[in-house]
């Protein structure tokens, strides 16, 4: 195979990264007998200050005429911190983008078996983490083209409403979940009112909660103070209520109780669900990532059960799942009563 290749180190360490791609590259041509053939190119910072134009033609005329565009990094600080520069660095990305007619950056998350013991994070964990994220590069909202019309863009942003609020959701699960795992996750027991919490978790899944016409009912008592770490609790409850908005069909309903006894508050989440199956269950069990979609063809995180179990085990309590294939799911978990404590 033969292939032209247009290489453009742009600024900063992209000059060092493509040194080190290049010879990758040289690697793979001499084990696969392949012939690359590489031609450098201006872009960005370094090219406004040689040519006055962060993608100069010749630049765009090879990169249109190559068979691949190995690209380094782009911007400097005395742009950055010029809000009033007219020329910008990234204006060459974005166009060469454009002409190419790029898409979206995809970005594969592997780890290498070699690395593993080098990573923070607890081998068992990540070691079958295997996942693309995908980001959009072109349409009207990022060339400020403007192609909806009032109805369409209304709808759009309730669609966009929900995909923040689950993108967000699975941030905050992702962050929280790697502060635990590498073990800088302080756990800060404070009083609040769990009746509270619950509302503003489901003021969180409002939209969603519509869309499904859900009768969602919090039956904790208002001013039902309990002592533990607000946020730990916070996010458990937003898993389980999110979980259950997910699994549970039209017009059904979803209740969140709490119960005083044996010197612990346990609380549940019961929906009139779909149910968790025994396969499902023992992947939970063995610590492994799960992601399903919901009966409204909802997103999952991958994290779920398995994350808001290794939360409360850490705050010291209990989690109990009760669940038929049909009727639904029942999540309890307890807060035990105890002292003001920070650890």
């Amino acid at each position: 195979m033969n292939l032209k290749i247009a290489v453009l180190s742009g600024d900063g360490v992209g000059p060092e990264v493509i040194l080190q791609a290049k010879k990758a590259l040289y690697a793979i041509s001499v084990a696969y007998d392949h012939e690359f053939i590489f031609e450098d190119a201006l872009i960005g910072a370094v090219a406004i200050e040689k040519t006055r134009s962060p993608l100069p033609e010749q630049t765009l005329n090879l990169c249109l005429n190559t068979d691949a565009v190995l690209f380094g990094a782009i911007g400097n600080p005395k742009y950055d911190n010029d809000p009033e520069a007219k020329i910008r660095p990234e204006q060459g990305l974005l166009k060469l983008r454009k002409e190419l007619g790029l898409y979206a950056n995809i970005r594969p998350i592997k780890p290498f078996k070699n690395l593993l013991d080098a990573s923070p994070i607890k081998k068992e964990v990540i070691e079958n983490v295997d996942f693309v994220v995908f980001r959009e590069l072109t349409g009207g909202s990022y060339y400020g083209e403007k192609i909806l019309n009032e109805e369409e863009f209304d709808k759009l942003s309730l669609i966009l409403d929900n995909d923040i609020r689950h993108l967000v959701s699975m941030l905050d699960n992702t962050l929280l979940w790697a502060r635990e795992q590498i073990h800088v996750l302080k756990v800060n027991k404070i009083p609040f009112d769990l009746h509270s919490l619950a509302e503003d978790v489901l003021e969180l899944y409002h939209q969603p909660i519509q869309d499904k016409y859900l009768s969602v009912k919090n039956n904790i008592p208002p001013s039902t103070e309990v002592i533990s770490d607000k946020e730990i609790i916070h996010t458990a409850l937003r898993n389980f209520i999110s979980n259950a908005i997910k699994f549970t069909p039209l017009g059904t309903s979803i209740e969140i109780n709490a119960e005083q006894k044996n010197g612990a508050m346990y609380i549940t989440v019961k929906d009139e669900g779909v149910g968790i199956s025994k396969e499902i269950l023992n992947k939970i069990n063995r610590k492994e990532f799960v992601s399903t979609r919901g009966t409204n063809n909802e997103k999952g995180t991958g994290l779920g059960l398995m994350f808001t179990e290794d939360l409360i085990s850490k705050l010291g309590e209990e989690l109990y799942i009760e669940t038929q294939a049909g009727k639904g799911t029942a999540i309890t978990f307890t807060i035990h009563k105890q002292d003001t404590t920070a650890s």
